[in-house]
């Protein structure tokens, strides 16, 4: 949440910069206050905050515009698109064209292609040097699979913009807020149909190289998505092809970048990226939603669990492998603090919000968790003969070192190749749904993980143990059972706002489920236990709704003791 603190700093920051000392300077402040506050509300998704200031803007500016569009946008994000609707039809609006660009992100969310694509039309006609409008109509006409008229205006609007009619990417997401798989991946298979069509005209044939979405090199868990298409291309499940990636984005971790440069060439040079741009948007490949597997769109977690489960069918190897070199750095660092080279050192990671400076109210909130909880669990690791190494970054709440534990976050040692060393080298790691969670797979590391949400996904490996957060109704006032937290939207809901709007409340795992689970992993991979009668109706319930799962294993002892929500 936004602290007094930071409003007294806004506020001390027009005081300092406009002064009060005429009427005009303090009427100016005033508007100039409401205003900025409404919009850093807005920003921080405190919509009642951002409307409550943005509403006094609208009545103390003599321009009213800006704050009506910002107020409008927070209604449209709150999920109240009629409130925002009617704001955005006032006539101080009317030709304003962010007024028509958030009007046919509405329509496009309440699918309403034809009025969206009116709007569109109304803004080429208007605004005929804004590059958003002809994308926006190029996307529109993809949705309606006319792609030689979608392709029509792509070569159009390259022609009269250049290459950054590129730049805009949310209309394909603002799309696809709110539905369900099946209509995101129908969209995903058009988008993917129509960059085939742009190829051929333009090459004759489909060349057999793509690009990989530079998206997924700001995050550590977006990386790992490199592992199930890599893994799809060596089991023929798709084409084998020359991939590329464009290193233009912040990149989340290049150690472990390198690790997947045996697999995809990533270009640097700066001149060579500025050139490759072009031809990337036409071929790149979105991992983030999705896999085209035998003309078919597969959602990344469906694929991913289809994927994974033939490559453990025939007894693959990881794609990845800590190198001699920097497994021999990282003990040696490691023996420095007290851990000798052992094959018990577990890797913990509970993911918090620091990390991407977001606050307690932000759409990823639902995956975080309290790190005390799991303090019973390492005790218990370090009591079987094991060493713990807390992972993160200074940004988590601080631990104190003692025997058998390292804070490694919060310590000098803390590094990108170290990020990688740890994944790498350990029995298992512990940890919550993040990004990190991801890569100890990549390098064949089982998990123990715990509070994950949504039950849509599930953790990718059969070495893996994972125990849900349960979810509790205020509407129904009481806690849903696991079928109810599987059905849509719930089973695929990755929004702590979208939750909030369906007015369920997560419920974080207690010390003792995750103490139960990491005892679970601890006693090793039991066969028996697979055929408990209530992990068999958990995963019965799983499989009628989720066609591919992961194989991830659900806590024994969790399905026990929450047998009642079966």
């Amino acid at each position: 949440m936004i602290t007094k603190l930071f409003s007294k700093i806004l506020e001390n920051f027009f005081q300092k910069n406009l002064g009060l000392k005429t009427k005009i300077g303090e009427d100016y402040y005033l508007q100039q206050k409401h205003f900025n506050l409404g919009r850093v509300y807005l920003a921080d998704n405190n919509f009642k905050l951002a409307k409550k200031h943005l509403n006094k803007a609208i009545n103390e500016r003599p321009d009213k515009s800006e704050p009506l569009l910002y107020l409008s946008i927070a209604y449209k994000n709150a999920g109240d698109d009629s409130t925002a609707l009617r704001l955005l039809k006032n006539k101080i609006l009317k030709n304003n064209q962010f007024a028509l660009r958030e009007k046919i992100q509405i329509f496009l969310r309440k699918k309403r292609i034809q009025t969206a694509k009116n709007i569109v039309l109304e803004g080429i006609k208007k605004f005929p040097e804004n590059p958003f409008f002809f994308k926006a109509l190029q996307e529109i006409l993809v949705r309606e699979k006319k792609f030689r008229y979608a392709s029509q205006i792509l070569f159009q609007s390259i022609s009269k913009f250049g290459f950054q009619v590129f730049q805009f990417k949310n209309l394909e997401l603002s799309y696809w807020m709110g539905a369900d798989v099946k209509e995101i991946m129908a969209s995903f298979l058009k988008n993917y149909q129509f960059r085939k069509y742009i190829r051929k005209k333009i090459f004759k044939v489909d060349p057999k190289f793509t690009f990989i979405s530079s998206e997924i090199l700001g995050g550590i868990g977006p990386m790992s998505l490199l592992d199930p298409y890599v893994k799809a291309m060596q089991l023929g499940i798709i084409p084998k092809m020359k991939l590329y990636l464009l290193a233009k984005e912040k990149i989340a971790n290049h150690s472990y970048l390198k690790y997947w440069e045996k697999y995809i060439d990533t270009i640097h040079n700066p001149q060579a990226i500025e050139s490759l741009i072009p031809i990337e948007q036409i071929f790149e490949e979105k991992l983030n939603y999705g896999i085209i597997i035998r003309k078919k769109a597969y959602y990344i977690e469906d694929a991913i669990g289809f994927i994974n489960k033939k490559w453990e069918k025939e007894r693959k190897p990881p794609l990845l492998k800590l190198k001699e070199a920097d497994s021999q750095k990282g003990w040696d660092i490691l023996n420095r603090v007290g851990i000798p080279k052992t094959e018990n050192l577990v890797t913990l990671h509970v993911r918090e919000a620091g990390f991407w400076n977001q606050k307690e109210n932000s759409s990823d909130a639902y995956r975080n968790a309290d790190i005390n909880s799991y303090m019973r669990a390492v005790d218990e690791i370090v009591r079987q003969g094991g060493f713990v190494v807390r992972m993160g970054d200074k940004s988590m709440q601080p631990l104190k070192n003692k025997p058998g534990f390292f804070d490694y976050a919060c310590s000098p040692l803390k590094s990108e190749w170290m990020d990688i060393f740890l994944c790498a080298s350990s029995k298992f790691f512990l940890g919550s749904n993040s990004g990190l969670c991801l890569v100890p797979f990549t390098f064949g590391v089982p998990c123990v993980l715990t509070n994950w949400l949504p039950l849509g996904t599930r953790p990718r490996s059969s070495k893996d143990f994972f125990i849900p957060k349960l979810l509790y109704s205020h509407e129904k006032k009481r806690i849903l059972t696991f079928e109810e937290s599987m059905k849509s939207p719930l089973g695929q809901c990755f929004s702590s706002t979208r939750l909030k709007e369906l007015n369920v409340v997560p419920i974080d795992n207690n010390e003792e489920d995750i103490l139960d689970v990491v005892k679970e992993m601890l006693e090793g991979q039991n066969p028996v236990e697979r055929n408990n009668m209530f992990v068999l109706r958990f995963n019965k319930i799983y499989k009628k709704h989720f066609k591919y799962v992961s194989s991830g294993r659900i806590g024994k002892r969790f399905c026990e003791k929450y047998s009642h929500l079966l």
